[in-house]
């Protein structure tokens, strides 16, 4: 700190067209920045992705970021929030408002991760059943597309049961990648909400399937029942 308070340096062009570094006070930067005529270097990046944990990286501002985007959407500390979104397994990274990624953090990311097969059954399950009408009836329409689907390839669960296990784990693994996907487009508002949470269920009890773990095949089932005839009663609705 100066006299004059806190310099900032900046790079600048000199009149010989070269780049050079300057000092200049922190509230003639204010200044600048405010009317989009400076930026920083580098800014903090937060970053949410579906597939790695939450993690910080230093962006180059005019490389990794243009100076409209990072001021456009930059918080109070020249901060920026990114999440990662899959398309066809690539990844792409959204620049979004730190209020929305809040959000996306508490409701998604939960910091709450199940430590086995049960139990995140059953925080699937609750997060389903705590969700609106609206969203449980997208999920009960998946679930029935997906199932459809299932029963296109195998015509019942025990021709799945009995499947060697490199076929039944690919299926799964497929399956488990599109979910990711469905999940992706959803943080992206690509995807209504509920896109992917009834076919994350269906996914553990195939999954269970295929194990054969019957106590558990039979404990995601009746969870599965009311979204089956939910699908079924809007299916016939809507033929109505």
């Amino acid at each position: 700190m100066t006299w004059f308070g806190k310099k900032v340096e900046l790079e600048v062009v000199g009149s010989n067209g070269k780049p050079k570094m300057v000092k200049i006070s922190e509230r003639q930067f204010n200044q600048w920045a405010a009317k989009g005529k400076v930026h920083p270097r580098e800014c903090q990046v937060h970053i949410l992705d579906p597939t790695r944990p939450e993690r910080l990286e230093t962006w180059a501002i005019g490389k990794d970021v243009s100076p409209k985007v990072w001021g456009r959407c930059k918080d109070e500390n020249g901060d920026l929030y990114v999440l990662v979104h899959y398309t066809d397994s690539q990844p792409s990274q959204h620049v979004i408002a730190k209020d929305i990624w809040d959000k996306t953090k508490r409701d998604v990311f939960s910091s709450s991760k199940p430590s086995s097969f049960e139990e995140y059954f059953e925080y699937q399950h609750k997060m389903l059943l705590s969700s609106s009408f609206e969203v449980q009836a997208i999920a009960a329409a998946g679930i029935n597309t997906l199932s459809r689907a299932f029963n296109l390839e195998y015509p019942d669960l025990e021709s799945f049961r009995n499947a060697d296990e490199g076929t039944k784990a690919e299926y799964l693994r497929k399956m488990s990648d599109m979910i990711k996907k469905m999940a992706s487009d959803e943080l992206a508002n690509k995807a209504p909400e509920g896109t992917s949470r009834g076919a994350v269920l269906l996914l553990l009890y195939l999954t269970a399937v295929a194990k054969g773990d019957a106590a558990m095949v039979t404990r995601i089932a009746d969870a599965l029942e009311p979204f089956n005839k939910m699908a079924y009663d809007m299916l016939r609705d809507s033929e109505q």
